[in-house]
């Protein structure tokens, strides 16, 4: 943990009937077998992968991280493929959903264990697209590690959470994350470049890449740009324009 050493528990953890025990530092104390690894958050990652048959690698997973527009954007994304005709997962703040059925969760991104047993749920319910939101602080924690992420949007980044995060820039880097996973799995990113964050990001990483924009200035470099035509209480109008080099990542 950020604020103590998780091994100090260990004690604890055997009286309550643990008898195998992941490490970062041998326990020479204790007599239960113990596994030494060079990250525990990451092991668990991988047990809870293992133990639940590696749902994500089943179905096409969609994460979103950013500041700001997160739940908005897996909300219209979820009712998009669902008016579409498909079975759709959807995790986020507002808990998470299964083919339109509510369930609610403690935190935006849950931990590792949870949500490989709620994607498991998902795979037994024939979901065919799961869109999540991604917070920084899951991905820095390694609460998504191991996870196959097939797309990632970037929103936007300001000044929050940094009560966790020491810097802006430690912020940025942690957001990045997804799509360093992103470009292993030979994924996509769709990137807000009218934020300079997003503009830095698209720049700095080596990927299948859209830029998105609704600048008209920028409308010749973008990949999709969009324009807000009406917007009111009951619905928003929004105008899509696409580049022809879009044509080849369909």
């Amino acid at each position: 943990g950020a604020l103590f050493d998780g091994h100090d528990l260990a004690e604890q953890a055997i009286k309550s009937g643990i008898s195998l025990l992941f490490v970062e530092e041998y326990l020479p104390k204790f007599e239960v077998p113990q596994i030494i690894v060079r990250n525990s958050r990451k092991a668990l990652a991988k047990l809870a992968q293992l133990y639940y048959n590696d749902p994500t690698s089943k179905f096409f997973l969609i994460g979103v991280t950013g500041t700001n527009g997160k739940t908005s954007i897996v909300t219209s994304i979820e009712s998009i493929l669902q008016k579409n005709g498909f079975k759709v997962g959807s995790i986020g703040t507002l808990g998470y959903r299964i083919n339109n059925v509510q369930f609610n969760t403690d935190r935006t991104t849950p931990d590792i264990t949870e949500l490989n047993e709620i994607f498991s749920e998902m795979v037994n319910q024939e979901v065919q697209y799961v869109v999540m939101e991604v917070s920084s602080h899951s991905l820095k924690l390694d609460r998504v590690y191991g996870l196959h992420f097939d797309v990632g949007i970037f929103t936007n980044l300001s000044r929050d959470h940094l009560d966790f995060h020491a810097d802006m820039e430690d912020y940025y880097l942690s957001k990045k994350i997804l799509f360093t996973t992103i470009a292993k799995k030979n994924g996509i990113a769709l990137i807000n470049t009218d934020d300079s964050y997003g503009k830095r990001l698209y720049d700095e990483i080596a990927m299948r890449k859209i830029a998105v924009s609704g600048l008209i200035e920028q409308s010749k470099f973008a990949d999709v740009r969009y324009e807000v035509v009406n917007s009111t209480l009951i619905e928003s109008v929004i105008r899509l324009s696409f580049k022809e080099t879009l044509q080849r990542y369909k």
